[in-house]
């Protein structure tokens, strides 16, 4: 999955910088250097800071998150209670037995409200890439049980999530800037570009986490929630600082 569309930016000159940053890291003699600079502008211009954070009400962050504890949750009851189970808890039942691709997209489209409707999509496409990821070669409902066994502990669904977020955060910057990018490069430019941004998103870059205390968590919880959103900020403060 991945995307091949976008929407115009709001105007001002926050948005300005964003769009000049992301037309130079675009360009053929772009480097690393100017993607980290667009990933950090974007970031900071979208969640009105300085510096990374995560907005408490609506927007491409708040569909994130949700998205985050959703699936995260999701994975838990299937190590818990197996996957027909974790299905059926999501009024899911009637995807058991089916078809690997029909269970992933109805999982997905479980994830988010669908009230910040362009942000939902990157949400649901950034789950949807990561568990086509955990899957690797698999491809029986049977096997994506057995693949989310391995994540047993909450040090490494942090990973997970972190690595989530990365997607997320692919999705939602080339929306936001495909159009633009429209104007200026060739659509074969610009998916390079993204092929450019997501090896530094997950091969540049490395999340790190205190974990000490993280154990034990209820990922459903106020305490499941706040973990989830401290992961998302920790992943792209590599970006703002």
């Amino acid at each position: 999955m991945g995307t091949s569309s976008g929407y115009s930016l709001a105007s001002g000159p926050r948005w300005s910088d964003t769009k000049a940053k992301a037309t130079k890291a675009a360009s053929p003699s772009g480097t690393k250097s100017n993607i980290n600079s667009a990933l950090r502008a974007h970031i900071q211009a979208y969640t009105g800071g300085s510096r990374a954070g995560t907005r408490g009400g609506g927007g491409g962050f708040r569909a994130a998150r949700q998205a985050a504890g959703g699936l995260v949750s999701f994975i838990r009851d299937v190590q818990e209670v197996g996957l027909d189970r974790a299905l059926e808890k999501r009024d899911l039942g009637h995807l058991k037995g089916r078809p690997i691709r029909e269970v992933i997209d109805g999982l997905v489209a479980t994830l988010t409200d669908g009230a910040d409707y362009i942000e939902d999509v990157d949400a649901r496409t950034a789950a949807a890439n990561l568990i086509d990821e955990i899957l690797d070669d698999a491809v029986t409902p049977e096997e994506l049980e057995k693949k989310l066994q391995e994540f047993s502990d909450d040090k490494s669904l942090c990973d997970l999530i972190s690595r989530f977020f990365r997607h997320f955060l692919l999705e939602h910057f080339i929306r936001n800037y495909w159009k633009h990018l429209q104007g200026k490069y060739s659509n074969g430019e610009i998916k390079k570009f993204r092929d450019e941004i997501r090896e530094h998103l997950f091969l540049g870059l490395k999340f790190e986490i205190d974990d000490s205390g993280i154990e034990n968590v209820d990922w459903s919880s106020d305490e499941g929630r706040k973990l989830i959103a401290r992961v998302e900020q920790r992943t792209y403060e590599v970006y703002a600082e």
